[in-house]
């Protein structure tokens, strides 16, 4: 009980400095420590095992970086983590931040491992990033006890910390894929994203910042993600991918290995 009120306070305490960064100066919150042997309540699950492992190899990596390099981020959920980068952009300076079931953030009072607002150091901060691409936010909307409201609020928080730690970087956001009829809640959670994706182009516009349309990229004539683009109606095929790479490309740095700006 008491580690876990620990983790609880932490998980606040974190929230709490991303969100007073613009107004007290940036100090970017230390990402929460998950410790993969410690006692929890219920103990981590598959994909939660699979968060911290990921993490841990993020940590691992980002060690190796050539401090004199700026790097091109990917983060997101398993739409990025499966995300052949060095097939669609050979040659180039990427790295993989995505997490199968990840989300924005944690769920409100609910220490567990989760949330791209957790893991930012190992996810963003620490990469050195010249440009950012972030798409999340799939995983958190099938939850209906949880407003909008909270998931785009740290979906900003996490855009303003990223941007005070590296004023130059360019950070694309995405508007989410639709779900495709092999998806058992496609008929629930289409709307869900649409109405997401209609927050996530406001805080684009007000961040003035690029958006890849990827809703607009995969949508059929039904705003359905098509079946020969997918294998269960949620999960891109590999094939699929192709579009994505087109539309991020157009953001890729002309000289990748500009000197390193650590804000």
């Amino acid at each position: 009980m008491r580690r876990s009120s620990t983790l609880a306070f932490l998980l606040l305490a974190c929230a709490f400095a991303i969100g007073c960064a613009r107004q007290a100066g940036f100090v970017a919150p230390p990402d929460t420590i998950f410790d993969p042997n410690g006692a929890w309540d219920p103990a981590p699950g598959k994909w939660e095992r699979h968060y911290i492992d990921r993490c841990a190899a993020f940590r691992a990596e980002n060690e190796t970086l050539d401090p004199d390099a700026r790097y091109i981020v990917f983060v997101g959920d398993s739409l990025t983590e499966g995300f052949d980068l060095d097939r669609w952009f050979p040659g180039e300076r990427t790295l993989n931040r995505g997490i199968v079931s990840d989300g924005i953030a944690q769920w409100p009072a609910h220490a567990r491992p989760r949330g791209l607002t957790n893991r930012l150091h190992a996810s963003i901060l620490d990469c050195r990033p010249q440009v950012v691409f972030l798409l999340l936010g799939t995983n958190d909307l099938p939850h209906e006890n949880v407003s909008m409201e909270y998931w785009i609020g740290n979906y900003g928080d996490i855009v303003d910390t990223t941007l005070a730690a590296f004023p130059g970087v360019t950070f694309v956001m995405h508007t989410l894929p639709p779900t495709g009829s092999n998806y058992s809640r496609h008929a629930f959670l289409n709307p869900r994203i649409e109405e997401f994706n209609g927050m996530l182009r406001d805080l684009a516009e007000r961040k003035g910042l690029p958006l890849i349309d990827v809703h607009g990229l995969y949508a059929d004539e039904r705003g359905m993600l098509p079946d020969d683009l997918t294998r269960d109606g949620l999960h891109i095929s590999q094939d699929g991918y192709a579009r994505w790479a087109d539309a991020a490309r157009a953001y890729f740095p002309r000289d990748p290995a500009l000197p390193a700006n650590t804000g």
